[in-house]
């Protein structure tokens, strides 16, 4: 086995390391498991949104959408279906998948023929455009939102509402956070990847070589866009209710360009590390600057430009090149 290719699969058992670690930790002391969920949400977060960001460098300001649609996806299971609980959450997965996906076509058929500038400005008014919507035309509950656990007593019982809230949000946060980094290794080390990575470098010259650029962005478009629409569902299971003002919020898709931008674009530790790192500064800042977290962060971005473009690991890379960790680091 090439070395370059073992050092990549350490990287990976690394990455899966990490996530299992915290499954671990909340496992034995479950008092942390709400810090557990506050720090793996993000790194699932950052992961997902970099499969698009990172392998493109197209910026979707309108990510918030599919995290939304993923919330109302499993609170419409839950309204609807009235089978086994385990059940209604593989429902609220199913429509999680359709309702992401069918946006994610459309805008993406669309959009994505656009250059990144443009792109990352049609999709500035996704987010109002479809929260506008859901308010105005009162689709989903309009601005008084979803609320399930109403709807989950009264079906299943009290005792489920603790366990879906707690044990399926922390289980489907941890699945997520893992398929995100499978799906991101993938694109490291297969063709697609590289095709994407020739895409983004230069999109003339890779249509010279034969490579559909549009066909290649929207794949990766619609996984990241699905893995967000787990993570909204995943919070759905925690909140036990979705409202627009909430769950159309700018201030998420910001989280996880900040969390990308910071570790690194396109790598796979990168968003992981800097997951930790902003998952724990957050929690440290909304108890002695609440509201104010995300002033401060954009003051680390700017920093971070600056000082070092490439992200963390990029960074890293560059200090150490050459050395046993320029090449773990991926």
């Amino acid at each position: 086995m090439k070395r370059a290719v073992l050092n990549k699969r350490l990287s990976l058992a690394a990455s899966l390391a990490t996530i299992l670690t915290f499954i671990v930790v909340r496992t034995i002391i479950p008092e942390y498991s709400q810090m557990v969920y506050f720090i793996v949400f993000y790194i699932a977060l950052g992961l997902a949104f970099d499969i698009f960001l990172g392998f493109t460098n197209y910026v979707c300001f309108g990510y918030v959408v599919f995290l939304a649609l993923g919330g109302y996806a499993m609170a419409h299971s839950f309204k609807w279906f009235t089978g086994d609980p385990t059940l209604s959450v593989a429902l609220g997965l199913l429509l999680s998948t359709i309702y992401a996906s069918i946006v994610a076509l459309i805008v993406g058929l669309i959009g994505l023929r656009l250059r990144e500038v443009y792109f990352a400005i049609a999709t500035i008014g996704l987010t109002q455009g479809i929260r506008f919507f859901i308010e105005g035309f009162r689709v989903w509950g309009g601005s008084e939102g979803l609320i399930v656990a109403g709807d989950i007593i009264s079906k299943y019982g009290s005792e489920w509402l603790t366990l879906l809230s707690v044990d399926y949000a922390d289980a489907l946060t941890f699945i997520t956070a893992i398929a995100s980094i499978a799906v991101t290794y993938y694109l490291i080390v297969s063709k697609t990847g590289y095709a994407l990575l020739a895409i983004r470098e230069d999109e003339e010259v890779a249509m010279s070589f034969g490579v559909n650029p549009v066909k290649y962005k929207l794949l990766v478009f619609m996984i990241s866009a699905i893995l967000g629409a787990f993570i909204g569902a995943s919070k759905l299971l925690k909140d036990q209710a979705v409202f627009p003002a909430e769950a159309f919020s700018l201030a998420f898709t910001l989280e996880a360009l900040v969390i990308t931008l910071v570790g690194g674009k396109g790598t796979l530790l990168g968003p992981l590390i800097a997951g930790i790192l902003y998952a724990g500064l957050k929690y440290f800042l909304t108890t002695i600057m609440p509201g104010l977290q995300l002033l401060v962060f954009a003051l680390i971005v700017i920093g971070v430009v600056v000082l070092f473009p490439e992200g963390i690991v990029g960074w890293l890379k560059k200090r150490f090149r050459g050395t046993l960790l320029d090449e773990l680091l991926i």
